[in-house]
């Protein structure tokens, strides 16, 4: 194991000459030569590999998958997992819902569901017709309350499978068992609350959940949402999708509702709402049973049918194959820029050496961002100017890039030099063709305008197919 650090000329690594594995040859340039490279910061100065102890960091392991070349790239395939839904109903008692972080009550029930089956474990027994009544009312449900006749069947065709065990024990054991080769479960709020409470309810049972994942250990997962919320901690089984459906829609949906509510956003795009009830959570598993398990199945029925329809998962599943980073990564605010500078510099042999920046006493806060004077008053005639791709455009157009930037000078005084740009700001970058930040938003706005395009012909073609199949249909009728 090892870390990057800053050298001097004479301690730096050596240059190396540029070697191809799989044609067992050193690579040449045209004139026959061999090519020689030698690693360089990301700032342009030398750098040298010191041992170390420690486990591989992120910057380093991300060096080291895209040292293997071509050969790693089906493990960033674009690729959507077999995932199931999964949500907990707990004993409540007259205090309240019980904490997950303690998990001081039993699970009543677990539904798991992934079409066309609908798996309930529960602590309380169902006789055949309390099952075959919960099968109907399944059945029954879109087609009863969905409003916009496009989900009226979507509940149909979920088979209900009842699972009985009288011991909570034993009722986590088989769910364990169960999800054991199931690549992935999500829920809404279920990092929060539902697979919290599932792992402390396991551990006051003496049951190991770790066993799901396939090398039989966890990762500490820590996550402040970029959309704001409480920070998320917990352990997730290593090798193992579990994730939260409600963070993914408050990360990339973007759309306006009142609440993130599952019932607001199913009745929002499928016209079809949770389970309404009269009873309350304690007389519901006491008195009302039946109904009770109905509701816990609807749940994930429904959140299932969310994703059929908007499908934001995806767009979490797309950005960490495009970026080359680990799913849960893909969440962080700082983890996707850095991975992609990493990747981009490590194919121009330069590397991000560890540096520990100390912020000094007098330093509470940053400078924030250059805003233009304005004077303050009412004006009749107001006009606003959108610009396309604002700061990326800004960024090619000064060079804007870390390695780059000088000193900030006053913009009214100091004049740049002619290898030296001045932003608004007063900010001084050198003129760097090269530079980092642009040449990586200059290839991403490249792929979206590809995208664009590509877009662009699917709808014609898709229009043209419609055309095609309209005539058909009505020279076929008459």
């Amino acid at each position: 194991m090892f870390e990057w650090k800053y050298a001097t000329r004479t301690s730096a690594d050596a240059p190396f000459y540029e070697y191809d594995y799989e044609k067992n040859d050193y690579v040449l340039d045209e004139n026959g030569n061999k090519i020689q490279h030698q690693w360089m910061s990301y700032d342009n100065k030398f750098v040298r590999k010191v041992p170390t102890e420690k486990p591989l960091s992120d910057n380093r392991l991300t060096e080291l998958l895209e040292s293997f070349g071509s050969k790693v790239d089906p493990v960033f395939e674009m690729n959507i997992p077999e995932a199931w839904v999964c949500d907990i109903e707990v004993e409540v008692d007259d205090s309240g819902f019980p904490e997950p972080e303690e998990a001081k009550n039993p699970i009543n029930t677990i539904s798991l569901t992934k079409f066309p089956k609908t798996i309930i474990w529960s602590r309380k027994d169902m006789t055949k017709e309390q099952q075959e009544w919960i099968q109907k009312q399944i059945d029954e449900y879109s087609e009863k309350n969905a409003t916009d006749s496009r989900f009226k069947d979507i509940t149909k065709g979920y088979k209900l499978e009842f699972r009985y065990f009288a011991d909570e024990r034993e009722l986590l054991q088989d769910f364990i068992n169960f999800i054991i080769p199931i690549p992935c479960i999500y829920g809404w709020n279920f990092l929060n609350f539902d697979w919290l409470y599932i792992y402390n309810r396991c551990v006051k049972n003496s049951l190991d959940i770790n066993v799901i994942s396939p090398t039989r250990s966890t990762t500490e997962f820590k996550l402040t949402p970029r959309a704001g919320g409480a920070t998320i901690r917990l352990k997730l089984p290593m090798h193992k999708i579990i994730y939260d459906y409600l963070l993914v829609v408050k990360t990339w949906m973007l759309i306006n509702l009142p609440d993130y509510k599952l019932d607001t956003l199913a009745e929002h795009f499928l016209s079809l709402g949770k389970v309404p009830h009269s009873w309350d959570f304690i007389s519901g598993w006491n008195d009302y049973t039946a109904e009770y398990i109905f509701y816990n199945c609807i749940d994930t029925i429904i959140l299932e049918q969310l994703h059929n329809e908007v499908k934001t998962a995806n767009v979490w599943y797309m950005l960490a194959s495009i970026l080359r980073i680990e799913l849960n990564s893909a969440f962080s605010t700082i983890k996707p820029a850095e991975t992609v500078l990493m990747v981009h510099e490590y194919h121009r042999y330069k590397v991000f050496p560890n540096v520990k920046h100390e912020i000094p006493d007098n330093q509470n806060t940053y400078e924030g961002a250059w805003v233009v004077p304005c004077t303050a008053g009412i004006y009749r005639y107001v006009g606003g100017l959108d610009f396309a791709s604002l700061y990326p455009s800004i960024i090619r157009q000064f060079l804007i890039s870390p390695e780059t930037f000088k000193y900030k000078k006053d913009v009214n005084t100091y004049k740049p030099t002619p290898d030296e740009i001045m932003t608004a700001s007063g900010a001084v970058y050198e003129k760097k063709v090269d530079s980092m930040i642009p040449q990586i938003l200059e290839k991403y706005y490249n792929m979206r305008k590809q995208a664009k395009g590509d877009m662009k012909t699917c709808q014609s073609e898709a229009e043209y197919l419609e055309e095609i199949l309209d005539r058909r249909t009505k020279a076929i009728s008459a």
